[in-house]
């Protein structure tokens, strides 16, 4: 069972719940509460719940841990409908496809996007190529960590991004609660 009692764990770490915009779950849980005590979040848009996760890349479901080693922990919501993510290279996540020779290409919703480049990269420069139809349409160069790029994107276009980049989407088309999220 994925979701095994965590209150040994709360005892000795602090446990973040990002719903996205779910009004029936806390922004914490109490050092005395298991994850069992968490109800299923339930969006007002509909969008489906599909499990808790640690990252934003949503790419390892949440599991029971040794408390012993870490502070605190943070359980982000997963929907079929996600507004906030992290691209992270190397990683499908939500929405990466794998190609046979040109790496992996995200195919996200059409959109409106706020996107910066994030504090996990592991490089100074980053960039995000966006493509249409096969072809390259512009490139999105991020020379600092926070910098922000808007970015619009329709059915058929799709992304690459560099090495050892993370990059943080979020939607600015949609309600702005769905996109909310907190790390300590």
């Amino acid at each position: 069972m994925i979701f095994a009692s965590v209150s040994a764990l709360c005892s000795y770490t602090k446990i973040v719940i990002n719903s996205f915009g779910a009004d029936n779950t806390p922004e914490y849980l109490k050092s005395d509460e298991s994850i069992l005590t968490l109800p299923t979040p339930i969006r007002e848009d509909g969008a489906k719940f599909l499990g808790w996760y640690y990252s934003l890349n949503f790419d390892e479901k949440y599991k029971a841990i040794d408390p012993t080693n870490i502070n605190y922990i943070v359980l982000n919501a997963k929907y079929d409908k996600c507004y906030c993510f992290t691209l992270r290279n190397g990683v499908l996540g939500p929405f990466g496809k794998e190609t046979s020779s040109r790496g992996i290409h995200y195919h996200l919703p059409k959109g409106e996007y706020k996107v910066c480049m994030t504090e996990f990269s592991k490089c100074d420069k980053g960039s995000i190529k966006v493509y249409k139809n096969h072809s390259k349409e512009e490139t999105l160069v991020f020379d600092e960590v926070g910098k922000e790029f808007n970015l619009s994107l329709d059915d058929k276009e799709y992304l690459a991004i560099s090495a050892n980049s993370v990059f943080l989407f979020q939607r600015v088309d949609v309600n702005p609660k769905f996109i909310k999220f907190n790390l300590e």
